[in-house]
């Protein structure tokens, strides 16, 4: 499916991406293609236990700065900016 429809479906649907595809803030920004909001996990560490571990470890943080924010997630941070 495409990303487009992706996010058309997520706004309709009432629900957050949650994404690994860095394509998604250029169509949330640039194309201004409204949702609810998009968790972007950019967490580079070399095994998949490690990431899924951070992840889950910072997920309070994440869910405090949705609905409406473009939320990054990587190693190191936590990063929202507004959608709207």
């Amino acid at each position: 499916m495409p990303d487009v429809d992706v996010l058309r479906m997520a706004a309709n649907d009432g629900r957050v991406v949650i994404t690994s595809d860095k394509d998604f803030g250029e169509l949330v920004f640039v194309h201004a293609i409204d949702c609810p909001g998009v968790v972007l996990i950019r967490i580079a560490l070399a095994r998949e236990t490690d990431r899924v571990a951070h992840a889950r470890s910072v997920w309070p943080t994440v869910l405090s700065r949705l609905p409406g924010s473009f939320v990054t997630v990587t190693a190191s941070s936590v990063r929202a900016r507004p959608i709207r």
